[in-house]
């Protein structure tokens, strides 16, 4: 190889290389675009999967999560989103990069469509115990919800994706009631806090009053003990114009 030859062969190959690396650069990631898009909608529907729900369906799920009792996102994404092999461990780490990247507290669900994957992790339902009414036993490192999650998707996936997600949101709503019910067994709603300024202000004016109260009852015993002075005194000097009169 000449010298002429081994430069333009070293020119290609860096070429190639920057090529590459400005490809994987460009190429948007699905997870990424789905964490930022919940920051404007609870369903995100990666747009290589346009087809595999109408925009009937689609605006009417984004409403039913938007309106749901516990907040719920969902997003639809290719398999290209899991990093690695396609399956049960890989789907599930990626929703857990997908509730992380979104910073968002919720329940977070992600639904692989081509493979038939639907996992889902929260950050505001704990798992619970085997037989608790409302929710499932954890089966997963994700627990409750993750069950919920496979549980749609073993139920309703022949039905679509659009009655998928609804059992989902039905099912996570019930987990978070039922959730509540355990912190609040006796069904008390508790006493509302009232704002810092708001309440130092109402002890502020209960001690004024308990002041002025106290200060109140202590003039009037003044008063009254002054009243009855004189009183007293009034009948000592009537007393003695009597004596004085009768001598």
């Amino acid at each position: 190889m000449t010298r002429r030859n081994a430069t333009l062969y070293l020119a290609t190959l860096v070429w190639v290389v920057l090529t590459m690396g400005i490809a994987q650069a460009q190429t948007p990631d699905p997870v990424t675009n789905a964490a930022a898009g919940f920051r404007t909608s609870h369903l995100v529907i990666d747009p290589a999967l346009a087809s595999f729900m109408s925009k009937g369906d689609a605006q009417a799920l984004d409403g039913e999560l938007a309106h749901a009792t516990t907040p719920i996102m969902v997003a639809i994404l290719p398999d290209s989103a899991v990093s690695g092999t396609v399956n049960s461990i890989g789907a599930e780490q990626t929703v857990y990069r997908l509730a992380n990247l979104a910073a968002i507290p919720g329940t977070v669900g992600m639904i692989l469509p081509q493979s038939g994957f639907f996992r889902a992790t929260s950050s505001i339902i704990k798992p619970c115990p085997f037989g608790t009414p409302g929710c499932t036993p954890p089966g997963s490192p994700s627990g409750t919800i993750d069950g919920l999650a496979m549980a749609a998707a073993e139920a309703h996936g022949k039905q679509g994706l659009r009655s998928t997600v609804e059992s989902f949101i039905t099912a996570v709503q019930r987990a978070a009631t039922a959730q509540a019910a355990r912190a609040n067994p006796t069904g008390t709603k508790p006493a509302p806090a009232l704002p810092a300024p708001l309440g130092l202000i109402l002890l502020g004016l209960a001690i004024i009053g308990g002041a002025g109260v106290w200060i109140f009852g202590r003039h009037r015993r003044q008063v009254l003990h002054a009243q009855k002075a004189r009183e007293l005194a009034g009948e000592h000097e009537v007393h003695d114009s009597i004596e004085r009169s009768e001598v």
